[in-house]
């Protein structure tokens, strides 16, 4: 859950911090940034969830020799090894990442076109 709150933290201040310098970028430049920061944070959070399950494999290995042993292997271990071999979504992130990006950068997009016409329309 909170690798959920950073990470949706982090885009919208990535976003808002683009919409304040918004007279340098085109609403296509911001949504093209917002959706590499996009496809980079979820990147990075596979990394450090890859980074967690191991780490908490790691703890099982008392002899350090990278191999689980009998005294080694009990519920806890087993439910650490799942969490780490069971990795399809983590595994398919980079790519399933780039269809998501897609998506983010359509709409960050239309919500840009939609706020300028609002805008322009008020004027």
């Amino acid at each position: 859950m909170e690798q959920l709150i950073l990470f949706t933290c982090a885009q919208v201040t990535f976003i808002l911090m683009l919409l304040c310098i918004k007279k340098h970028f085109s609403n296509t430049m911001i949504s093209l940034l917002a959706s590499i920061f996009f496809y980079i944070s979820i990147i990075i959070m596979v990394l450090y969830t890859n980074y967690i399950f191991k780490s908490r494999l790691d703890a099982f290995d008392l002899n350090r020799d990278g191999l689980f042993t009998e005294n080694e292997i009990n519920t806890d271990q087993q439910k650490a090894m799942k969490a780490v071999i069971a990795d399809t979504g983590r595994t398919l992130a980079p790519f399933t990442g780039i269809i998501f990006s897609a998506l983010y950068f359509a709409i960050i997009r239309i919500l840009l076109a939609a706020l300028r016409r609002k805008k322009t329309t008020q004027s």
